[in-house]
């Protein structure tokens, strides 16, 4: 059995989020840039006020302990102390960790590119709304023969000229996947074949 330090040791070593997780599947569907942006800063600020409460309650439980006198029951709350604050540490590395990779992600933007993803948020909204019902769409007439009803009335909010972007984008995409899952199993089968 391992040590609790050595697990914590450990624990410290795995990333709370992977680099490919986060680019991947938080950002990555956000869509377009500036959603991307929002999302990112967004999420930093509010890892920094969740640490900002951590610390404090870290502060405010060795508080707790000047409180007291009697040396038994002072022993035994040092005891619980000892563990909650672990627990709270563990949190804080945890967003500490996920804000380093927000910032690095965010490094890779200059003040100019920031500025001009700003700047220029209300011009690429009909892209992202195109692109993303479009994939929706594409997906369901992939799987489901056919769209949803919630597919199909969000797509209908779009001037005429998205909607007819969008189905263009849910056709491509759909017949993307359908190729591509095809390549994948053909090369499966032969690999089957070439094995036997």
């Amino acid at each position: 059995m391992l040590n609790i330090n050595v697990i914590r040791q450990l624990i410290n070593k795995i990333p709370v989020r992977t680099h490919y997780e986060f680019v991947h599947f938080e950002l990555g569907k956000q869509g377009q840039q500036h959603r991307q942006l929002r999302y990112a800063l967004r999420q930093l600020e509010e890892l920094h006020d969740q640490t900002q409460v951590l610390h404090a309650e870290i502060d405010l439980i060795n508080h707790e302990l000047t409180k007291y006198e009697d040396h038994l029951e002072l022993a035994i709350r040092q005891r619980i102390a000892f563990s909650k604050i672990k627990q709270l540490e563990r949190k804080i590395k945890d967003l500490e960790s996920m804000q380093s990779q927000i910032n690095d992600w965010l490094s890779t933007l200059s003040e100019e590119e920031l500025e001009n993803i700003i700047n220029t948020v209300d011009l690429s909204e009909d892209s992202h709304w195109c692109e993303s019902l479009g994939r929706d769409l594409g997906i369901e007439l992939l799987v489901d023969g056919k769209s949803s009803k919630e597919t199909m009335s969000r797509l209908a909010l779009l001037p005429l000229s998205d909607y007819k972007n969008s189905v263009v984008i849910a056709t491509k995409f759909a017949e993307f996947l359908k190729t591509a899952t095809e390549d994948a199993e053909s090369d499966l089968t032969f690999e089957d074949k070439t094995d036997t």
